[in-house]
């Protein structure tokens, strides 16, 4: 365990360092302040977070599960009342990306548009190497509903992005783009 004013990391246990030995290990870090973080790096910003999570296995082949939740976050010119981050990623030195899923909820996001909450599931593909899916959906201050729907798929010479789905309610009636 590491302490320094209101921030504490602990981790527990221990990851292989070569491919016969598979590790487990448990980690936690608690930040009350991210202000004096975010000053290392010659910003501003303010919130806390807290990450929760376990890792398993080796470094050719790690698989991580866990939770970010953060309050009161200002960064920039934005602002987050609250948030939340699920993932469930692994990485193989096979592939030249990691591959799962990552869950993302925001509430009350300020920017100079206000949004009540914004949800997403960005879903990185472990049969199809190079695919990234991406589906988020967005509640305005006036209760009205966005979404979007898409992929990115990767290859060293190529990158394509492609927008599926694009629904927007807005105030003068609903608009969408399917293909």
């Amino acid at each position: 365990s590491l302490k320094a004013a209101d921030t504490m990391l602990t981790i527990r246990g221990d990851i292989g360092t070569d491919v016969k030995h598979q590790g487990k290990l448990g980690y936690q870090l608690r930040v009350g302040n991210l202000s004096p973080w975010l000053a290392l790096i010659d910003h501003e910003g303010s919130g806390a977070l807290v990450l929760v999570g376990q890792a398993q296995g080796n470094f050719s082949d790690l698989k991580a599960r866990g939770k970010i939740t953060a309050s009161s976050l200002i960064y920039r010119e934005t602002a987050v009342q609250r948030a939340s981050v699920d993932y469930d990623l692994g990485y193989s030195s096979v592939r030249p990306l990691p591959y799962g899923t990552v869950n993302l909820s925001l509430s009350d996001v300020g920017n100079g548009y206000r949004l009540q909450t914004i949800a997403g599931v960005v879903r990185i593909s472990s049969e199809v190497a190079y695919l990234i899916e991406l589906n988020v959906k967005a509640r305005d201050a006036q209760g009205r509903t966005h979404t979007v729907t898409g992929n990115v798929k990767y290859q060293p010479e190529l990158l394509v992005a492609q927008l599926t789905q694009l629904s927007l309610d807005l105030p003068n009636g609903l608009w969408r783009l399917f293909q």
